[in-house]
This record gives C-alpha cells, structure tokens and sequence, in this order.
C-alpha cells in the first residue's frame, strides 16, 4: 500500500480535520497537499452536485502527481432554502466572511419556524480505482452564532441532540459525529476490507 496521500485542498482547517480523523483511525500515511507539493493551482468546482465537485478535484491531482488522492467537497443544505446554498457554500456571498454570512443567514430566517438544516460531505479517492463515499450530520440553523470551535457555518448549525451548536463542539469530538466524519469512515472501513 502507498505510503502516502495527497489531500486535494488548500483549506487549512479541512485539511487539519481530515488529519486528525485518519490519525484517531490508524491511518498511517504521510498525508501531502498540493501547497507542499509547491502547487498553488485551483481546480475550477463547477460540478452540480458534491460529487462531482470532489472528482473534479481529485482527478486534477491525481493526474498530476499519480500519488493515490482524496477530495473532499461539503457544505451546508437549509431546507428552507430549498437545500441551498449546497455546492455554493464557500462561494455564498463570496465577498462577505463567515460571520457576515452566518449574519445574513440567521437575518433571513428570523421568523422562520422550520429551520432544519444538514451538512453533507462527499469523499473522491482515486488510486487504481475511483471510488465515492458520502456522509451527513442534520441539525437546525440556531438563533443566534454560539462556539468557538469549528469554522464556516458551524456556529450557526445547531445539534439538538447536544443541545449546542456544531463551533461549541469540541474539535476530538466533532471528529466523531461531523458529515467529515462519516464519510472519511466509510472510505476507513473499505481500505480495512
């Protein structure tokens, strides 16, 4: 089995959850992203679904380096905005940063009474195969942005089973019970086949 792994994203704290969920999992591989490879490039994500967006990116580094390569592509999914913003999680009002927009959401559903609301991550790994895994954590947009853990919608994203919001989660815990999570363990259990 290769050694090592290519995580096909530049986002810091995506890469440090994927880190330490592997580690926690005893997935002993020198983990690489495209920054330590001195490859500053971005792979354009126009694919429709979340899917397609990870094998987009996945491919481009595959390709690249034949270093075997696992993509994550995520975001959040408001059922009173028809599942929106999805793919465009990152880029929803792309000029504002997270707090503006987790402002803007909880603005906007004021006096929304169904605030439902799950986030989904689809996992692209491609060494001689390609194969997908997809992964969900549900919860409700909150009221008002708590925590200081997590990053993107997280203070917003509210687990009723906790009775807190996904930032107040501790990180070794989030890392447990995150869409992250359940679809990286997926992809743990087939390698362990």
């Amino acid at each position: 089995m290769d050694k090592k792994l290519l995580i096909a994203s530049n986002n810091v704290n995506k890469i440090k959850e994927i880190a330490e969920i592997l580690k926690a999992h005893g997935i002993d591989r020198e983990l690489l992203t495209p920054k330590m490879l001195n490859d500053h490039s971005e792979v354009i994500e126009d694919g429709f679904t979340f899917k397609d967006n990870a094998y987009l990116k996945a491919k481009h580094y595959h390709d690249l380096y034949h270093i075997p390569t696992l993509s994550d592509d995520s975001g959040i999914l408001i059922d009173y905005f028809l599942s929106l913003p999805g793919v465009h999680s990152a880029r929803f009002a792309e000029d504002y940063d997270y707090p503006m927009k987790n402002a803007m959401i909880m603005n906007m559903m004021k006096y929304v009474n169904n605030r439902n609301a799950s986030y989904q991550c689809d996992i692209c790994y491609i060494d001689e195969d390609v194969r997908f895994y997809e992964g969900f954590i549900h919860g409700e947009i909150a009221r008002s942005a708590k925590g200081e853990h997590g990053f993107g919608y997280d203070p917003i994203f509210y687990l009723p089973s906790m009775g807190m919001t996904l930032a107040e989660v501790k990180p070794e815990d989030k890392n447990t019970i995150s869409h992250r999570y359940n679809a990286l363990i997926r992809w743990v259990h087939d390698l362990e086949k």
